[in-house]
């Protein structure tokens, strides 16, 4: 599944104001790197002890993440103070020198667009959720504002998806008994289909209808859905022939 040069841009996601990159090689080809809000953390390799490790696995693994740099003490204190108020999993990796991870290959320094002082929310999709270039007056205010925020919108958003479903479909059976199952490493992909009947009364069936297949794709860290993609016809009446004129024809 390629997801490099994924950009968010929602609620979940608090923009600093700052452009985005622009890239200086072919998009096409190449991903350009960047820490804006609604990016995916781009790679960098640190050291930890004796151990090089990726800064993607830092993060993630059903918790959000704080990343500063030497100079972040204050971000480190509102992080623990912020955790406490709301109740949430805050971890916080600070990367620096004879810190506890060491940018001794400078490939962080290269990428991260903020200073030794600023920081990054990191969402447990390992997206960019928002971000300080330096050291704000007050750390603990600021944070904690951010984490509510992207907090609150994304369980709106999540909210808002089902009750726009609930707007398209009035009744949904899926067939369990043919569920297809496909499991590598922490992803598990589940394919399955469905039968049921739309607002309007118009019903679907698999084997019947084009509608009715969809795939799941689940990434399963620490025993928790980390991210999850749906995929599915959402034109379970077959209407769009416009866009699709093989709906006219039966299977």
């Amino acid at each position: 599944m390629l997801e490099l040069g994924q950009r968010y841009t929602s609620g979940a996601v608090l923009d600093d104001g700052t452009d985005w990159p622009e890239p200086d090689r072919d998009p096409e080809l190449y991903h350009q790197p960047t820490t804006h809000p609604g990016a995916k953390l781009p790679r960098a390799w640190l050291q930890h002890g004796a151990r090089r490790v990726s800064i993607l696995d830092l993060c993630g693994m059903s918790r959000w993440t704080l990343i500063t740099g030497i100079g972040g003490a204050p971000w480190r204190d509102a992080a623990v103070v912020v955790a406490a108020e709301l109740s949430t999993e805050l971890d916080v990796r600070t990367i620096g020198l004879r810190c506890e991870y060491e940018d001794v290959y400078g490939d962080w320094a290269r990428q991260r667009d903020d200073s030794d002082a600023g920081c990054l929310l990191i969402r447990p999709d390992g997206h960019v959720a928002w971000r300080r270039a330096d050291l704000d007056t007050d750390p603990r205010l600021s944070l904690r504002e951010a984490v509510t925020t992207v907090l609150a919108h994304s369980i709106d958003e999540i909210t808002q998806t089902f009750a726009n479903i609930a707007t398209i479909v009035s009744a949904v059976q899926h067939d369990y008994a043919y569920l297809n199952f496909v499991h590598e490493g922490y992803t598990v992909v589940v394919e399955g289909t469905s039968s049921g009947r739309t607002a309007d009364g118009t019903e679907w069936q698999a084997g019947l209808t084009h509608a009715a297949r969809w795939c799941d794709v689940f990434e399963i860290r620490d025993h928790r859905i980390q991210r999850l993609f749906i995929y599915l016809d959402p034109d379970y009446a077959g209407a769009d022939t416009a866009r699709c004129p093989w709906l006219t024809q039966p299977e």
